[in-house]
């Protein structure tokens, strides 16, 4: 089994990547392959592919991303090694890295990479109880590592930041005395499946959008009709556009907070209980389970 650890660094707010670095490791974390690869966002006339902010430092002048092949000229290779079956994917806040990558799949047109990655944020989170939310790849290290490694590697080199991934992983590991298989398997939340996490996202927008275009202007004149999701609702989107039709047919108002909402649609009961077990407060409004609206539009379907 091989380990590889990736970093993606981004030239703007539309995920133009601009760099990719990755560290590729054995199963005792030996013979490592480390490896930055600087890429053009895209076109340099194009305002759209320029870099977002002169405050950032990026790892290389930013002439020189320009200066290299694009995204599509590293295709092959990095799908080679995101989709062998004998190694496993980690990364520092891996969601993130996923958007880029499905943005650059669909802007360039390429079929996406097939893989499951392993976020080592959310493994330090879960290992701390939650204390660690959110916490920085550099701060995590520094906690974790010796201070005479950080002077040695450069922040935003994407090659470096995946060494901190490793590193910090590494720790981790001799610290709970467990080996990787352990960790990921008392952690699941860790785990992305990359396309089905795409899907969700998309499924996110078109709910977020609807809410935009369909929100009460004025909460205290909503009658009690503020009605929210669960996420297990947004992540199928066949589901999600019924529940949306729902929405529509009963006049209700879409809102994207708990708090607030007199209604709240679940996929199933124990969708419902999990949500329960989340609320801080005790929840007064009304639950409606995707079932009950799957039977109502089954019932006025005419034979």
């Amino acid at each position: 089994m091989k380990y590889l650890f990736f970093d993606i660094e981004c030239a703007n707010r539309l995920n133009k990547i601009c760099e990719f670095g990755y560290v590729l490791t054995d199963e005792n974390f030996k013979n490592p392959k480390m490896h930055d690869i600087p890429m053009s966002p895209g076109d340099k006339l194009n305002k759209y592919d320029q870099f977002k902010s002169t405050e950032f430092n990026w790892a290389y002048d930013k002439d020189y991303y320009f200066e290299c092949p694009k995204f599509p000229c590293y295709y092959e290779f990095l799908k080679t090694l995101f989709e062998d079956k004998n190694t496993l994917i980690f990364g520092w806040a891996v969601n993130n890295d996923i958007v880029y990558l499905g943005s650059e799949f669909k802007r360039y047109k390429l079929e996406p990479f097939s893989y499951k990655v392993y976020d080592i944020q959310k493994i330090m989170e879960y290992c701390f109880e939650q204390k660690e939310k959110n916490q920085s790849l550099q701060n995590a290290f520094k906690k974790l590592c010796p201070k005479n490694e950080f002077v040695k590697l450069q922040p935003h080199l994407s090659r470096d930041d995946a060494c901190m991934s490793m590193r910090i992983l590494q720790e981790l590991l001799k610290k709970l005395e467990m080996s990787v298989n352990e960790i990921i398997e008392i952690c699941p939340e860790c785990a992305y499946d990359a396309n089905e996490y795409l899907k969700f996202k998309e499924s996110q927008k078109l709910w977020k959008k609807f809410v935009k275009n369909n929100n009460a202007s004025n909460i205290d004149e909503s009658n009690g009709k503020l009605c929210t999701i669960s996420k297990k609702i947004i992540e199928n989107k066949n589901v999600l556009q019924e529940v949306i039709n729902y929405i529509l047919s009963n006049n209700f108002i879409p809102c994207d907070s708990t708090k607030v909402a007199n209604i709240i649609i679940v996929f199933d009961e124990n969708d419902k209980q999990n949500l329960i077990k989340s609320f801080k407060n005790h929840y007064d409004g009304e639950f409606i389970l995707y079932e009950k609206i799957e039977q109502l539009q089954k019932s006025t379907i005419p034979n």
